[in-house]
């Protein structure tokens, strides 16, 4: 099955199905705003296996929840940065085209 579903939408559904299945009686994820966004950031959809790889190397070094907590936190500081500095350098541009 491996051969003909792996990397493909088809094999990702299968993969995530078996783990549903796999999760009956256990605690389940709750569903959360951003589940789309998410779900559309896996590599077979976004192409980018380098952040997924990160990730799991990230995730992988974290084991408590706690500590997985401070790892979301850091990364949505650096998110929150970003999109400040993208936000000044688009006012910056603007006043220069201005100009």
């Amino acid at each position: 099955m491996c051969k003909e579903f792996c990397g493909t939408e088809e094999g990702f559904q299968a993969s995530a199905e078996r783990y549903r299945q796999s999760q009956t009686g256990k605690q389940v994820d709750k569903c959360i705003a951003e589940d789309e966004e998410i779900k559309l950031a896996h590599p077979i959809r976004s192409g980018r296996h380098d952040l997924y790889a990160k990730a799991q190397e990230l995730v992988s070094a974290k084991h408590s929840k706690f500590a997985l907590i401070e790892l979301v936190t850091w990364l949505l500081l650096r998110l929150d940065k970003a999109e400040k500095n993208a936000a000044e350098l688009s006012e910056q541009l603007a006043k220069k085209v201005d100009k």
